[in-house]
């Protein structure tokens, strides 16, 4: 009996083993997330750029019209897709997501630091489509907005955003975009400040009394700031139609104030000033 036992275990175990055979093996390699420069007038055949696992042939043409660069030219296995704007200069990048997602960074630059493209582009059905506008999120807070791809790791893509804003005149922040369930999304609507052109780094005074909130909604009031506190900006809301701005007050205090996206209302700090 022990027998009958022992060559039924080992029959069972040859059976799943010779299913195992017949099973596809699945590959759980990830790309390597990165950016790599692309530049124009010059043709690639090292790289994908759909996305099919296949090397492309790639060409960035701008296109002048009386000395004039007015739009861009992307050619992808000889289909070409115009962007149209005007700018003095252009930066592009071929970015790869961890997902193995292919992406065109597009970036011009022209007058007061304007980008007309400002967005990544994804190939589909012979064109480069726009697949992340980077200005939608912070062009109805203030003028020449701008972005700048500082690193790509895994599925996020982190930005170093500027804009002539309200209430503190040009400011740069730092935002991170992540691709997931098929779309990017901005991670939080909360992004640390970089700089404050007119600040230098250091700290502002209050053109008048301003109330300090516990959170970025500017719902419940903490204290109020008396005009002329020196306070320094260190992060920056915009989300929908609200902007405000967390400060800390050289006595220690911290909050948010509410601000206006108005630039009738003038800046929150006496040395904010606009420009552009």
């Amino acid at each position: 009996m022990q027998n009958v036992k022992r060559s039924m275990g080992m029959l069972c175990a040859i059976a799943m083993f010779v299913c195992l055979l017949f099973v596809p093996v699945q590959k759980a390699e990830a790309a390597t997330a990165g950016m790599t420069t692309l530049k124009v007038n010059k043709t690639y055949t090292s790289y994908d750029i759909t996305g099919d696992g296949k090397k492309d042939t790639i060409k960035i043409t701008p296109q002048k019209v009386k000395g004039e660069y007015t739009s861009l030219v992307i050619s992808v296995n000889g289909k070409k897709t115009t962007l149209k704007g005007h700018y003095y200069s252009v930066t592009t990048k071929l970015i790869t997501l961890s997902n193995g997602k292919k992406y065109l960074w597009v970036r011009g630059q022209s007058d007061n630091n304007d980008d007309p493209f400002q967005a990544l582009y994804k190939y589909s059905s012979g064109k480069m489509k726009k697949a992340l506008d980077f200005s939608s999120k912070i062009k109805n807070f203030g003028k020449h907005p701008g972005t700048i791809v500082t690193e790509v790791s895994g599925n996020k893509i982190y930005v170093e955003q500027f804009l002539m804003s309200a209430p503190l005149g040009s400011v740069g922040f730092n935002y991170t975009y992540e691709y997931k369930s098929g779309s990017f999304s901005r991670t939080s609507s909360t992004a640390s400040i970089k700089y404050v052109s007119c600040l230098n780094g250091g700290y502002g005074t209050l053109k008048k009394s301003k109330i300090l909130y516990t959170s970025s909604s500017c719902t419940k009031k903490y204290k109020t700031l008396a005009k002329s506190t020196k306070v320094k900006p260190l992060k920056i809301y915009m989300n929908g139609t609200t902007i405000s701005v967390y400060v800390k007050t050289k006595s220690g205090s911290t909050g948010w104030l509410k601000c206006s996206r108005s630039f009738s209302n003038g800046t929150l700090l006496k040395e904010c000033y606009y420009a552009g």
